[in-house]
């Protein structure tokens, strides 16, 4: 079970950033969600290969551009560990692989 805090808008007691890693932590950590990989992204174009390390073909890919909006783009799972992602137009933001 996930130990979440829950702050209000007029809670000035708390660092909001601390509290939501530590949330996101405890979150990920019920889910299952700690293997995961995250990389920046920037100014890339046509095929990346993004190695994830994750020892599995079975994952999820999110990808957001620097403005914190998802994009979309090809991608294509290479083997248990790296997936390559073919962007038509330059892009910088973060991959993440779950």
């Amino acid at each position: 079970m996930a130990n979440i805090t829950v702050i209000s808008l007029d809670d000035t007691g708390y660092d909001t950033v601390a509290v939501l890693n530590a949330n996101f932590a405890a979150l990920n950590a019920a889910l299952g969600l700690a293997n995961r990989h995250a990389q920046d992204l920037t100014n890339a174009i046509g095929p990346v290969t993004v190695t994830h390390n994750l020892g599995t073909r079975d994952v999820v890919v999110q990808i957001w551009n620097t403005a914190g909006v998802a994009e979309q783009a090809e991608v294509a799972i290479v083997d248990a560990n790296s997936i390559s992602i073919t962007f038509n137009t330059l892009f910088s933001g973060r991959v993440v692989v779950l």
